[in-house]
């Protein structure tokens, strides 16, 4: 396997695209890692570098869903709490009304 270069990349954006750009950088360096002597057919390479990048956007699709649940999560609970909310000054002020 060649060396990874010595220059540090940073990462910007949201969890799901540093994934996604992480993954392609995966990818790029799968991609260019072997050698011409490799003894790895063309076709094990191509499936290994699908198998990479399934588990890279599965795992994005992972995280974001988990945030996403949690978002509904907390909205859900706060709608309740403003539903409460209202429920309680239409009654006070029906109550003002007689």
């Amino acid at each position: 396997m060649a060396p990874l270069p010595s220059w540090s990349l940073c990462l910007k954006g949201t969890p799901s695209v540093q994934n996604a750009e992480a993954a392609f950088l995966s990818l790029l360096l799968f991609c260019h890692s072997g050698s011409s002597s490799s003894k790895i057919a063309i076709d094990n390479k191509i499936e290994q570098a699908m198998d990479l990048v399934k588990s890279h956007l599965m795992l994005a699709v992972r995280e974001e869903m988990e945030l996403l649940r949690k978002r509904i999560n907390q909205l859900s609970e706060r709608n309740a709490q403003l539903e409460r909310e209202n429920y309680i000054l239409r009654a006070l002020r029906d109550r003002q009304r007689h």
